[in-house]
């Protein structure tokens, strides 16, 4: 009985280490393969959007590119730009994938959606970003995919963000540092103490005087990634200007922020906005933890 427990043994170890050995060889053969037509996929989406365009030249990805950014590739010939993104919403079942193609003067020239996995198609919805630059101005999400189609325009605005940090311009935070204090404004980074908010990741004192810019990160019930937000606070406590530098919300806030510009911290008579009542709160609370941090810098 003991000699046939222990055949048995032997012989399950040789399976076993048959069965490896073959799964390490297919790998072996198919790897490159797989390889090889995710190569020639992303080949053919950049012919896809960029038809004339000469060679490509595939750019070094640095840290502070946005996640869903997977490749940067520039046209020698036009020296437009061919984006590939992937991502995901809550409702996904496989990631997106996306190849955009933007000129050089930051203008959509086309998009190519490479992967997409969800019951309801876009139909034309991605023409609609074509003539579009940065601001994505007039491109609403799509009904009945409002959730892929905000994920879809968040990754549109990723490749402008990628573009923009390859070519050595400012990043979208410190874009907004600038646009919410006077032009000229020298900032000094200050320590966020435990003491202040949870939602103030950051606060800044513009030397000259002018005054502060903090920035908070916030959320609601509904949203499915933190809302950023930079809020600019003049030395007497008027906010300045208000920049939004992350919202995925399917519905937009319109002119929201700007009917806080002006204001000191009473914030009562600003109303929420109707079908966005919990983000819209959650900004309105946001801006007053901002005034709060701005306070204690202060000495208040």
């Amino acid at each position: 009985m003991k000699k046939d427990s222990v055949k048995c043994i032997v012989v399950l170890s040789a399976i076993c280490l048959i069965c490896a050995a073959i799964l390490a060889a297919v790998n072996h053969i198919t790897a490159p393969i797989i390889e090889e037509n995710k190569i020639r996929a992303v080949e053919q989406s950049l012919k896809a959007v960029l038809p004339d365009a000469g060679d490509f030249e595939s750019l070094e990805l640095t840290d502070d590119i946005p996640k869903t950014v997977t490749g940067v590739y520039r046209d020698t010939k036009s020296q437009a730009f061919a984006v590939t993104l992937e991502t995901v919403s809550s409702y996904s079942k496989s990631p997106m994938a996306i190849t955009v193609a933007i000129s050089h003067e930051g203008k959509i020239l086309d998009t190519e959606i490479t992967n997409y996995s969800e019951t309801k198609d876009f139909v034309d919805y991605p023409d609609r970003y074509i003539g579009k630059d940065s601001s994505l101005s007039g491109v609403d999400t799509y009904s009945g995919v409002t959730i892929s189609s905000t994920a879809f325009k968040g990754a549109v605005g990723d490749a402008f963000e990628a573009i923009n940090l390859l070519s050595g311009g400012p990043s979208k935070e410190e874009s907004a540092l600038i646009a919410v204090l006077p032009e000229g404004a020298e900032l000094e980074e200050l320590l966020v103490s435990d003491t202040m908010p949870e939602t103030v990741t950051g606060i800044y004192r513009d030397a000259k005087g002018s005054g502060y810019a903090v920035t908070l990160e916030t959320s609601s019930d509904y949203s499915t990634a933190p809302m950023a937000i930079t809020v600019g606070i003049s030395a007497d406590g008027v906010i300045l200007g208000i920049e939004i530098t992350n919202y995925s919300e399917t519905k937009d806030f319109g002119a929201f922020p700007d009917s806080f510009v002006g204001k000191g911290e009473d914030l009562s008579d600003i109303d929420l906005v109707s079908g966005v009542t919990y983000s819209s709160q959650a900004f309105k609370n946001a801006v007053g933890d901002a005034f709060k941090a701005f306070k204690e810098v202060q000495g208040e």
